[in-house]
């Protein structure tokens, strides 16, 4: 079977004991370490370059923006590292318009424009973080002639996926869809074309039920989206697989 690819794993964030038990599964999974925050940056390029099968995104995450007064110096920093460690993702960065959230809508849309931008300069894809700010979030891509993104835990409707899909943009799906009473994700996978689909877990920090959800995970989100869309196993894994590595912007990595 093919490679499985977690396009949304904070893999930086497990402890020690984890990753050690974690290590022998990247002969077969290959996955995105996303960051949070700037104190994210380095771990996770100094795990990425131990570790074969990880790919290191940098960026600050809508719940961690800061000031503007800090926007500027972050984003000399971040601009420094994605060119000379040769970083090809932004992430995880976004907009979140819940109502815990809104208080720092602005610095968040500050943050959001000029990580999007960056992305643009250096032509970098993007991980993207996106609640109740759909449209203000797909402005701002489509501004900026993104070509490549990929919409984390995409929490809105088959409906309001569409732009996106046309856009060329992959969603990714996660543990949620595993969740038998969530029509809406069900519906989600079965209307969206299969090539838009891509696999996540959002390690650590999503759960089944009572367990943490680890990148073996995987295995149980691609056989769900295999029975909704009625088609194999194979097809699904080696299609998401495909659609991971090209729209973060991996094909020209070595792979094994």
């Amino acid at each position: 079977m093919s490679k499985l690819f977690d396009t949304h794993c904070h893999f930086i964030d497990f402890d020690i004991d984890t990753i050690t038990s974690l290590i022998p599964l990247l002969s077969h999974i290959e996955l995105l370490s996303v960051s949070k925050s700037p104190e994210d940056w380095l771990p996770n390029i100094d795990i990425s370059s131990n570790y074969q099968n990880i790919y290191p995104a940098l960026g600050i995450h809508p719940w961690f923006v800061r000031n503007s007064h800090s926007l500027e110096d972050d984003l000399i920093r971040l601009d420094e590292l994605v060119s000379s460690e040769h970083i090809k993702v932004l992430g995880e960065i976004g907009l979140d318009f819940a109502e815990e959230y809104l208080s720092t809508q602005s610095i968040q849309e500050r943050y959001f424009a000029a990580q999007v931008e960056l992305s643009a300069k250096r032509g970098l894809s993007l991980s993207i973080h996106c609640r109740k700010a759909f449209d203000a979030v797909l402005s701002e891509l489509k501004e900026n002639n993104i070509e490549r993104a990929v919409m984390h835990g995409f929490s809105g409707s088959h409906e309001q996926a569409k732009p996106f899909i046309e856009m060329g943009y992959k969603l990714g799906v996660g543990p949620q869809v595993l969740n038998l009473q969530s029509t809406k994700y069900e519906k989600l996978v079965k209307y969206a074309p299969l090539d838009s689909l891509v696999l996540e877990t959002d390690a650590p920090y999503s759960k089944f039920g009572s367990e943490m959800n680890l990148p073996q995970r995987l295995q149980a989100i691609s056989e769900r989206i295999a029975a909704i869309k009625m088609v194999s196993l194979e097809e699904v894994v080696s299609t998401s697989y495909n659609s991971a590595r090209l729209i973060l912007g991996l094909n020209n990595h070595d792979a094994e």
